[in-house]
């Protein structure tokens, strides 16, 4: 599909002047001259014509307020998913998984350093089956509940790469190669740091970066939050590093939602958009939990 950004990508390492009574910039002097020759302006009025004010233009995280403030996952993107143990940072990324496997001809590439393979899919399962993660890994699910869940799975046609057996972050982009992902997502990126060191985590989030850039797919990982100081959502709070503030071009915290008078964790998340290639950072949804169908 045509997407406007690809307008910014015409003018690199190319070296054309336009002169009036100043020089322009390269970029500019480029796209004018592409825009105007019409192609990329018939394309940019036909693909307008598909799109209504507000829709998403890129992939849906199965969130619509979040695919609203964002516009959606690009080809190129690279976001970061943060929050504090506990936060089922893992969960969110599944569910995102599931709903890109949905939408795209081509594989997702998941690549956990959170858990094993086998639990990952696991979740993806229960997610799509909409049954209860807990009563599967406890074994609890009767034969019919079994056959149903695996039915819905099959849909898929075998669409989720699920692996963990990437143990240094260059092996991301080869892992992607090998299996043609048209998405990737890394669940645990800074787990690829020995020693918590924070040069690693910084080379890691690069590496995430390149991959999205050039092979010009989608690209997700999770992050932490400081175990100390401000227990807010911000993105001075990220651990390790300021580096996956200046590489993503999104970035979601995510936090349970705390009951202060119950003294308990309710089943909701709350997100927040904390950094965006526009103007929706700041924007918040409280999503809800339903732990018996595996549902967000």
């Amino acid at each position: 599909d045509f997407i406007p950004w690809n307008l910014v990508h015409v003018s690199y390492n190319t070296k054309i002047y336009a002169y009036t009574d100043k020089k322009f910039n390269t970029e500019f002097t480029i796209i004018y001259y592409q825009w105007n020759k019409g192609k990329i302006k018939k394309e940019y009025l036909e693909k307008q014509n598909e799109v209504e004010a507000g829709d998403t233009i890129g992939l849906s995280v199965g969130l619509p307020t979040i695919d609203k403030m964002t516009g959606g996952l690009l080809p190129g993107d690279y976001w970061t998913l943060v929050g504090r143990p506990g936060s089922m940072k893992s969960q969110m990324l599944c569910k995102f998984a599931v709903e890109f496997a949905e939408q795209i001809d081509g594989k997702v590439l998941f690549i956990s350093k959170e858990m094993t393979s086998k639990h990952i899919f696991g979740r993806m399962a229960t997610l799509i089956g909409e049954e209860s993660y807990s009563r599967l890994k406890r074994f609890q699910l009767d034969e019919d509940t079994i056959d149903k869940m695996a039915r819905k799975v099959q849909r898929l046609k075998g669409n989720i790469i699920v692996t963990d057996d990437v143990h240094d972050f260059n092996g991301i982009r080869p892992k992607v190669m090998e299996h043609d992902a048209k998405v990737v997502i890394v669940d645990g990126l800074y787990l690829f740091a020995k020693n918590d060191d924070w040069r690693e985590v910084a080379m890691a989030s690069r590496a995430m970066r390149s991959v999205a850039l050039n092979l010009n797919i989608p690209a997700i990982s999770s992050e932490q939050f400081n175990r100390t100081g401000s227990k807010s959502m911000h993105g001075d709070n990220i651990a390790f590093t300021d580096a996956i503030q200046q590489d993503a071009s999104v970035i979601l915290g995510q936090e349970r939602v705390y009951d202060e008078v119950a003294e308990k964790y309710l089943n909701m998340i709350k997100m927040k958009i904390l950094k965006s290639r526009d103007d929706e950072a700041g924007g918040e949804i409280t999503v809800s939990l339903d732990f018996n169908k595996s549902l967000f």
